[in-house]
């Protein structure tokens, strides 16, 4: 049986705008502005109501130039890019940021490459998913259909392609 609490929960969760939290660095881009290009490929096709915040350990000094990468790579929702303050250390910031999406928005997924970006998401209770390092368009290729899942459900008249 369902008690209250936890339906209310449900119902406040499903009012929010779905969203996945993505790392940058050796997650879509590797030496700061190489494209991982099955990653820029599949998230490329992102549409509304699902939207993609970009949830970075660059510093805020980094913004022209990490704008200008993802405009570059014809990336969707580049007003949802969040740097590191010079103030807070990159864990921190992260752990924040994801504590506060998961208030804001119905998180489906974050995916990044480095134990930072699991511990702040495993605390915010959002599901992880890791890309390799040794193989990053290789873990974007087993990550498309569990992206695929979600578009079904969020964009059903636009179903994602696999990359090649």
């Amino acid at each position: 049986m369902i008690n209250q609490q936890s339906l209310q929960q449900w119902l406040a969760q499903r009012n929010k705008q779905p969203a996945i939290v993505c790392d940058i660095d050796e997650t879509l881009c590797t030496q700061f502005d190489h494209p991982i290009v099955p990653a820029i490929r599949l998230l490329r096709q992102l549409a509304p109501p699902i939207i993609l915040l970009y949830l970075t350990a660059r510093p805020e000094g980094t913004k022209d130039a990490t704008v200008s990468f993802l405009e570059a790579q014809h990336m969707p929702f580049v007003q949802h890019l969040y740097l590191c303050p010079r103030w807070q250390s990159t864990t921190q910031h992260k752990c924040a940021k994801m504590r506060s999406f998961a208030k804001e928005y119905n998180v489906l997924l974050s995916i990044g490459d480095a134990e930072e970006d699991q511990l702040a998401s495993e605390a915010a209770n959002i599901p992880f998913a890791r890309i390799s390092l040794e193989d990053p368009a290789g873990s974007w290729h087993q990550l498309t259909p569990r992206l695929q899942e979600i578009a079904k459900t969020y964009l059903p008249n636009t179903p994602l392609r696999a990359t090649e």
